[in-house]
């Protein structure tokens, strides 16, 4: 079984998924740190502010944005959480569906009574 702050986090992921998905700017605001780095599989980076200021231009490029994880695991360190797993992304683009998976690795931080993710890197796998 999973404790409270596992599955404490794992909801605060979905709704991250969620803002992506529904272009929300204040969700992603609280829940993404202000020290956030997302690193890509091509070593490509992304500060919380680049995701704010380019969240609106996921309207034109990704529609019908999805975004879901699957055998998503948490490790407990007190007021760290890590979440492993895989996550999928689909969109139509161009009129052609785009499924992407990878392999995650998000890092949670508890700070004055609240989570927010710090950290993220993606994986590519076959």
């Amino acid at each position: 079984h999973e404790n409270f702050n596992i599955q404490e986090v794992k909801t605060l992921e979905r709704k991250w998924l969620d803002a992506y998905e529904k272009v929300d700017i204040i969700s992603m605001d609280n829940i993404v740190d202000s020290n956030f780095l997302i690193t890509f599989p091509n070593g490509a980076t992304q500060t919380k502010v680049d995701i704010i200021k380019d969240l609106p231009s996921f309207n034109q490029c990704c529609k019908n944005l999805r975004i879901y994880t699957n055998n998503s695991q948490g490790v407990d360190f007190g007021n760290v959480v890590i979440l492993r797993g895989i996550v999928t992304s689909e969109w139509l683009q161009e009129g052609k569906q785009i499924i992407i998976r990878q392999r995650y690795t998000d890092t949670y931080i508890k700070s004055e009574n609240t989570w927010k993710v710090v950290a993220s890197h993606l994986s590519d796998f076959k």
